[in-house]
């Protein structure tokens, strides 16, 4: 394992005390950015600036905790940790990246979730967006993007299908952003929901045996359609032998769900 003792220290002094008890799992969500298992990391926790972020990720480089120049990418109040060659490999532009994704329209008007085709506007705003990171990922510095949620703009950018593309999800959830109620229509909805898994052996130092590196769900009405592509999808993610610096073994696992809201 990648020397815990200084990741719980290095946590603790950028971010205080009350991390330490998290500092094996960031270590192992960012080991697995890191060595390209993942594209990126939404941080689920507050941090006081993007220049603190930077400032942790620069002091694990410069402990060679870390291998890459990773980037920190701000979102509205929300900051990801993303490896940028993880959208540069097979000269990957946007049009390339979103073709490869299936999209699910869970909008709150509609009585149940329904796909969108390819090359629906409704994604534009979102395409945008995500294009202006690809166009600044290898410049110096912070990697930005600025999402147009304001009502009044006439085709919003949405947030929750934005961060499924930054994290490599094969299956991303879009909302309307103009409904004046937002949310979605997935209460109640039956879900499939996918989880990786990474095992880590019984020598590891830390204290962790089995990591969850990435979830996502996908109604079960659409399992079907999408079903054979996650599994593909999966299949390509456990052939980059990469992984294997941190994990002994990677697993998919299916997990059917239903939640009176969901919110994302």
């Amino acid at each position: 394992m990648n020397h815990p003792a200084q990741w719980k220290q290095l946590t603790a002094d950028h971010f205080g005390r009350q991390r330490e008890k998290r500092s094996d799992q960031l270590m192992l969500d960012l080991l697995s950015v890191d060595c390209g298992l993942k594209s990126a990391l939404l941080l689920d926790f507050s941090v006081s600036s993007t220049a603190s972020l930077q400032s942790f990720l620069g002091a694990l480089k410069q402990s060679v905790l870390l291998k890459k120049d990773l980037l920190v990418v701000s979102v509205g109040s929300d900051m990801l940790i993303v490896n940028p060659a993880a959208f540069e490999a097979g000269g990957n532009s946007c049009e390339r990246i979103f073709s490869s994704v299936t999209f699910v329209d869970v909008s709150t008007n509609l009585n149940s979730p329904q796909l969108i085709a390819n090359g629906s506007e409704c994604l534009e705003a979102t395409k945008t967006c995500f294009t202006t990171f690809l166009e600044r990922r290898n410049s110096d510095g912070l990697g930005t993007v600025d999402l147009p949620i304001d009502a009044a703009n006439k085709s919003p950018a949405n947030p929750s299908t934005l961060f499924g593309m930054f994290l490599g999800y094969p299956v991303v959830y879009f909302y309307d952003m103009l409904l004046e109620s937002g949310g979605n229509c997935l209460s109640m909805v039956p879900l499939v929901n996918f989880v990786v898994k990474g095992r880590l052996g019984e020598s590891s130092v830390s204290q962790v045996r089995e990591h969850t590196v990435m979830s996502f769900s996908v109604p079960e009405i659409f399992l079907d359609e999408v079903g054979s592509k996650v599994e593909a999808w999966f299949g390509v993610m456990k052939e980059r032998r990469a992984w294997r610096d941190v994990f002994i073994d990677l697993t998919l696992k299916r997990l059917r769900v239903q939640f009176p809201a969901v919110c994302l």
